[in-house]
């Protein structure tokens, strides 16, 4: 993925290569990326721990993976500027779809490492596995991971 121009960030854009060409997307606005955001980082299903996967669970995950990732874009892209779903489901491939996706939401929340994000939570949704978020911003004051009251109360 190539940065975007000034150009591209003046007129609202995503250059997305897919299907052998690149497509100029529109970004998604603020009134509709918290929306959007927060479906990349939900999900619904059923949860088995990695030790018992089978070769078969394997492929499953894989395919909803693909799946996840052509949801998320297709959400992203109020415009069809890509084509569609469909014509995604024909032509897109799926480090393509990943591509998308990586600059989709570096657009819809500049301040997170996309690539995390991505890749924890559409493999933790693809194999209905939960991701924890953390209820505290790092460390405490004295340093200990577990926060501690306050002198003051």
């Amino acid at each position: 993925m190539s940065e975007r121009t000034p150009e591209d960030v003046a007129t609202g854009i995503l250059r997305i290569a897919v299907g052998g060409t690149v497509k100029a997307v529109p970004t998604l606005k603020a009134k509709y990326a918290p929306e959007w955001y927060e479906s990349v980082l939900t999900f619904d299903g059923d949860t088995k721990p990695l030790t018992e996967w089978t070769p078969r669970d394997a492929r499953v995950v894989c395919a909803a993976a693909v799946e996840r990732m052509l949801d998320l874009v297709v959400a992203y892209d109020r415009t069809d500027a890509l084509g569609g779903r469909a014509w995604l489901e024909e032509n897109a491939d799926p480090g393509e779809l990943h591509k998308a996706l990586l600059a989709m939401v570096s657009n819809a929340n500049p301040l997170v490492d996309a690539a995390a994000v991505v890749d924890l939570f559409v493999t933790a949704a693809a194999a209905g596995q939960s991701v924890p978020l953390s209820s505290t911003n790092g460390a405490s004051a004295n340093g200990d991971s577990t926060p501690t009251p306050s002198e003051n109360g």
